[in-house]
């Protein structure tokens, strides 16, 4: 699982001179649902050989 980081602590992830583990497991929490967003994007996103601006592109999603 990615570590998802609130931006106040952007700084402390990666930093080579924090060598204490017990510093940075508390960055390792799961982040709040409901500051996150859903966004639909290209399946071209999935193939880790295609890099493109379009990959990031929203899409539109059929609900049917």
């Amino acid at each position: 699982m990615p570590v998802i980081l609130h931006p106040k602590d952007y700084g402390l992830w990666p930093a080579p001179e924090i060598k204490a583990p017990a510093f940075l497991k508390p960055l390792l929490q799961p982040y709040p649902s409901e500051e996150m967003m859903v966004i639909p994007v290209n399946p071209k996103v999935n193939r880790a050989t295609y890099e493109a601006p379009d990959c990031i592109e929203v899409v539109s999603v059929n609900e049917d």
